[in-house]
């Protein structure tokens, strides 16, 4: 959603597995409904998605077949319901009436397709393949009406229709390997009427068009800039706008639909960057003194999310253009309202439906604690220079009990660092000083309990190891006064497991009670103080065990799954509750 702005850390993000296990090459919503999603791939595949509720769709609505090789490329119909057209490397462009999954026109090409484009009305489509050829099609004959040399470099070659214009705007890359756009006239594909060098950059160049304002957005993979040109009906054909630069390089960029810009704030567009792994709003400002009033003269009727025919109808002749809408906030308002008063109506009748009365007891909830408040403590308690390898854990990275705290450290040998908390300020540099040498990346590692100064690890190499800490653990050193780490042996090495022990706990009140968790998708239970294995909880198991915490008086266990399931599994009697 677009209000749901910021990181997406610790947030569900419902993930659409369009093409499994292959890639994706191109995805667009429906201009006709606002829930309707295509992809393709390399499959070969068009998938058309519907995306209502909340989790996304389970399977692809249609899911169209054809194509011999991956499809590169594909565009909606901008008038007619369930029609859209795909391009392939297999050198063909199919034009599809997805609702029945049928493939109604075929398009062959000198090379594979690498660019769609409709027309305004949708009669014509044009296409660019990799024959450096851009062409001009009646969609439903499959006639080719117009063909014309386009760009001769190597890179993949775009194509846009400019709307109601009558012109085509191709961008690639010239024979010296020159990016460039030209501007085309569709009746007369003899030359273009302009032909512009952009630069020398070697990302592929792609376009987006605003039919209201007549601008074409131009950014190339990789580019740290994007380039506005206004075209216009003079004898230079576009006019050059400032550009918007950003500190790192776009992967790729889309246009919005008009209905999402803030007209009121002149808003006329608004782009989506992809970067690195974020996606930037751009914003398309024209100042104006004045906000009071509707600004009419920069925001004409747009395309509205409505379909103007059906399939049958496009298929058996009929053309229409896109239906508009007004953005006059107090037109386009009412409808919004009006949606999202039937939105509301259906919610309160599904909870109506799942409503369960709440007893009222009276009593009023107290606390001490309702003002407490955190902050950290002064510099001089603070420990620094620490560096614990938390990259690729997904325990806490961190133990502490009243005496000390111990960290993984960064680096090879699985080392330990157990800090006294009475020795606060900055470590010594590089790992200066003595630690605990385990043999192999901990996984996971706790405190005793009920002793102090002994600590429990797991380890890759699948042992489970106790160790004793010292306050003086940090200071040894070896026959030549520098510091050295303990690799001697440890006061216990449990083996039973055969795989990574990625969880430990100790139990709560049993004194030498140990819970481990293992990548062999077992569960052991151990007596620490005879050093050996109890029980093993396997059957009652059926997933790899990722947590595993006990009840407050022992008796049970609680543990989340890789199967997203959380059991309550009594251990003595080995059964899930």
């Amino acid at each position: 959603p677009l209000d749901a702005v910021g990181k997406r850390k610790n947030k569900q993000v419902s993930v659409l597995h369009a093409h499994p296990g292959r890639q994706t090459f191109d995805i667009a919503f429906s201009p006709l409904h606002e829930t309707v999603l295509g992809t393709c791939g390399d499959d070969g595949n068009v998938n058309v998605w519907r995306l209502e509720g909340a989790g996304g769709p389970a399977t692809a609505a249609h899911s169209l077949q054809g194509h011999k090789r991956r499809v590169e490329v594909f565009r909606f119909h901008p008038a007619a319901d369930g029609v859209l057209a795909s391009g392939s490397l297999d050198k063909t462009a199919v034009v599809w009436d997805y609702a029945a999954a049928k493939a109604v026109q075929e398009l062959a090409h000198g090379g594979g397709v690498e660019g769609l484009s409709w027309s305004h009305d949708g009669r014509l489509l044009a296409s660019t393949a990799g024959d450096k050829k851009v062409r001009v099609w009646d969609a439903r004959s499959g006639q080719c009406t117009g063909t014309a040399d386009a760009h001769a470099g190597v890179k993949a070659q775009r194509v846009q229709w400019l709307g109601a214009t009558g012109k085509l705007f191709t961008t690639g890359q010239s024979k010296f390997r020159e990016r460039e756009f030209c501007i085309w006239d569709v009746k007369d594909l003899s030359k273009p009427l302009k032909r512009h060098r952009i630069d020398s950059g070697t990302g592929t160049l792609s376009s987006a068009y605003d039919p209201d304002t007549n601008i074409v957005f131009v950014c190339g993979k990789g580019d740290s800039v994007v380039r506005l040109y206004e075209m216009k009906d003079d004898r230079n054909h576009f006019s050059e706008l400032q550009t918007v630069t950003h500190n790192q390089g776009f992967k790729s960029i889309t246009l919005l639909p008009k209905r999402a810009c803030d007209v009121m704030e002149c808003e006329v567009d608004r782009l989506f960057g992809v970067l690195g792994d974020s996606v930037v709003p751009i914003s398309f400002v024209v100042p104006r003194k004045s906000h009071i009033n509707f600004a009419d003269d920069l925001f004409p009727d747009t395309a509205a999310p409505e379909p103007a025919l059906d399939a049958a109808a496009w298929f058996g002749g009929a053309d229409a253009s896109p239906r508009t809408m007004s953005l006059e906030p107090n037109k386009f308002v009412v409808k919004r309202e009006e949606k999202k008063k039937e939105e509301k109506k259906k919610e309160e009748e599904a909870k109506a439906a799942e409503y369960v009365p709440k007893v009222k007891t009276g009593i009023v909830r107290k606390t001490n604690y309702r003002h407490t408040a955190g902050k950290e403590d002064w510099k001089k308690t603070w420990f620094t220079q620490v560096k614990a390898d938390c990259a690729t854990r997904d325990a806490t990275p961190i133990a502490a009990n009243d005496r000390f705290f111990a960290v993984p450290w960064a680096g090879p040998g699985g080392r330990m660092a157990v800090i006294p908390l009475d020795r606060p300020g900055k470590l010594p540099d590089n790992g200066g000083f003595g630690m605990l040498e385990t043999g192999s990346p901990v996984l996971d590692f706790c405190f005793h309990p009920h002793q102090k100064d002994l600590l429990f690890t797991g380890n890759e190499n699948a042992h489970i190891m106790l160790w004793r800490a010292s306050e003086d653990l940090m200071d040894l050193k070896d026959e030549r006064g520098r510091p050295k780490n303990y690799a001697g042996d440890p006061v216990l090495d449990l083996r039973g497991h055969y795989s990574k022990v990625n969880f430990l706990n100790h139990h709560p009140t049993a004194r030498d009670v140990l819970v481990s968790s293992s990548a062999d998708g077992t569960v052991k239970l151990w007596d620490v103080n005879q050093g050996a294995e109890r029980l093993t909880l396997e059957g009652a198991i059926e997933d790899f065990v990722q947590h595993v915490d006990w009840s407050y008086d022992g008796a049970t266990m609680m543990m989340s799954c890789h199967d997203c399931k959380i059991k309550l599994v009594d251990p003595r009697a080995k059964k899930v509750q």
